[in-house]
């Protein structure tokens, strides 16, 4: 489930930290990113450091795409399947 910054879920145990420049390469579909993935124990954000993009998720609420835009952060949640696309030179910080 993804949920806007101002309703962001839990942290448990430990904080991970990380800094991503989204794929710029083309994928099989014609856009620009990573492969759908998903992780079973960890909640994700995304803080939008710079460029633009979208966040596609897949739940059983179904498909989403999220905007980023520098500033934006966007949560969600173990099990949801996500993939970042870049549109013009993303860069996140993943907290995890």
């Amino acid at each position: 489930m993804v949920t806007e910054h101002h309703d962001p879920p839990p942290l448990p145990g430990g904080v991970g930290l990380s800094g991503l420049r989204v794929y710029p390469w083309d994928t099989a579909d014609g856009l620009h990113g990573g492969s759908p993935h998903l992780h079973l124990t960890c909640t994700e954000c995304y803080v939008v450091l710079g460029g633009s993009g979208e966040l596609h998720t897949l739940t059983p609420a179904g498909l989403r795409r999220v905007p980023l835009r520098p500033g934006d952060a966007v949560w969600f949640t173990p099990g949801t399947v996500h993939r970042a696309v870049n549109i013009a030179d993303l860069r996140v910080q993943v907290v995890m």
